[in-house]
C-alpha cells in the first residue's frame, strides 16, 4: 500500500514539474542613478522568465579565513553559510562557479527612478561554526559591512578588506523609452515614461489623440484584430464584410486615449479581435459647429482600451458590448499535444489511486 502511495506522489510530482517553465537570467544592466541601482530585466515582459542578481563574493570572503584559512575559499553553498536579509537561493552561475542569487520581481513595469527593491540588512552566517557572521546594512545606498563576528569574538570591521560596491535599492523594470511628442512611434510597444511637461500625441490618421501627465510612466499596447477572420455568418444580406481595420485600437496603462473619427449616422463601427469576433466599438455620434455655424459628424470617445475597429455599410445584429481583452498579446493556436498528456497524466493518477483502493480492500 505504501509504495503504491508513494509511486501516485511521484506521478503528481513529475506532472507538477512538467507544467513549471522556468529560466534564471542575470539583468543585463545595473546603473547608478542617484542613490540606488537600475536593473532592466529585457526590452520586454516575459513570464516565463525569472530574474536574479548575483550577490558579489566578497560578502562571503569576510569569513573565509577564519572558516577554512588564508588564501583558501569555502565553498558558496548552503552547507557553509546561511544568507538571511534577502530570499535567494545558492546556484551555480555561467561559469561554473558556487553563488547566491537574489530573486528580483519580474512585474511587468518600467523604470521610472522609483526604488522597487530594497535590502536593510545582509547577514551571512556559518553553518559549521557558532557565533560566526558578517552583517551589512544599507548606507548611502550601498551596502556596507556593519558587524563581523568570528566565534562570538567582534571584530574590527574596518580591517576586514571589504570593498563591494553593491547597491542596497533597486529600481527594477522593462526597457523604458522616453515619450516624446515630437517622434512618438504609434507601431512601438512597452514602457514609456512622461518628462516634466507631460506628453500628447496624434496618430498619422488624425483619429487618435493620446495623452499622459507629467512624469508618468504608462505601457503602450497595440490591439491585434484581424478583419480576415470575421465570419461570413455574422455579416447579413446587404451588408459588406469588412476587410480592413478602419480605426487604430491601443491600449495604455495611464492616461487617456480619445477617438475622433469623421462620419455620419449612416456609418456603423466595430470592434474586432484578433478571431474576427465582433463587439460594440464605444464610440457615439455628435454634431460639432465651427466658429462660422458649419456643422461636421463625428465618432467620439475617450478610453484607455480600444479595439481595433472596423467600418460597415450596414448594422450587423447580435453584436455585444464586451471589455477587451489585452490588446497586442498573443496566444499560439492549442495544438491539443499539451492536454493530451494531462488527460494521460491525469487518468495515470486516477488509475495509480484506484489500483491503491482496490489492494487496500483486498
Amino acid at each position: 500500500m505504501k509504495k503504491v502511495l508513494a509511486l501516485v506522489l511521484a506521478v503528481i510530482m513529475v506532472c507538477t514539474m512538467a507544467m513549471a517553465v522556468e529560466v534564471a537570467v542575470d539583468p543585463k544592466e545595473v546603473g547608478t542613478t542617484g542613490n540606488y541601482g537600475e536593473i532592466t530585466l529585457a526590452d520586454k515582459y516575459d513570464a516565463t522568465k525569472t530574474y536574479v542578481l548575483k550577490l558579489r563574493d566578497e560578502f562571503f570572503a569576510v569569513l573565509d579565513e577564519y572558516l577554512v584559512g588564508q588564501g583558501n575559499t569555502a565553498d558558496r553553498d548552503a552547507k557553509n553559510f546561511k544568507v538571511e536579509g534577502v530570499a535567494g537561493t545558492f546556484n551555480v552561475d555561467a561559469n561554473n562557479n558556487k553563488v547566491y542569487y537574489i530573486n528580483v520581481d519580474n512585474t511587468d513595469r518600467a523604470l521610472d527612478g522609483k526604488v522597487d527593491m530594497t535590502i536593510s540588512t545582509l547577514r551571512i552566517s556559518s553553518v559549521k561554526k557558532t557565533s560566526t557572521y558578517a552583517e551589512f546594512t544599507a548606507k548611502d545606498g550601498k551596502l556596507v559591512l556593519s558587524k563581523l563576528m568570528l566565534g562570538g569574538v567582534t571584530k574590527d570591521v574596518t580591517t576586514a578588506g571589504f570593498t563591494a560596491d553593491f547597491w542596497a535599492a533597486y529600481d527594477i523594470g522593462y526597457k523604458t523609452l522616453d515619450a516624446n511628442d515630437t517622434n512618438f512611434n504609434w507601431g512601438t510597444e512597452g514602457w514609456f515614461v512622461t518628462g516634466s511637461n507631460g506628453f500628447e500625441a496624434t496618430d498619422v490618421t488624425k483619429q487618435v489623440t493620446l495623452k499622459v501627465p507629467a512624469k508618468t510612466a504608462f505601457k503602450f499596447t497595440l490591439a491585434d484584430g484581424n478583419p480576415a477572420n470575421i465570419s461570413d455568418s455574422a455579416i447579413p444580406n446587404g451588408v459588406t464584410k469588412p476587410t480592413t481595420v478602419a480605426v487604430n485600437g491601443y491600449k495604455i496603462t495611464a492616461g487617456t486615449l480619445t477617438y475622433k473619427v469623421a462620419g455620419d449616422t449612416n456609418d456603423y463601427f466595430y470592434g474586432v479581435d484578433k478571431n474576427g469576433k465582433l463587439y460594440v466599438s464605444g464610440l457615439t455620434f455628435g454634431v460639432v459647429k465651427d466658429v462660422n455655424g458649419n456643422e461636421s459628424g463625428y465618432w467620439t470617445m475617450t478610453t484607455t482600451d480600444a479595439r481595433d475597429i472596423v467600418k460597415t455599410n450596414g448594422a450587423i445584429p447580435g453584436v455585444t458590448a464586451s471589455t477587451p481583452t489585452t490588446p497586442g498579446s498573443t496566444t499560439n493556436p492549442g495544438t491539443g499535444a499539451n492536454d493530451v498528456v494531462g488527460v494521460a497524466a491525469a487518468l495515470a493518477v486516477v488509475a495509480l489511486v484506484s489500483g491503491a483502493a482496490i489492494s487496500l480492500k483486498k
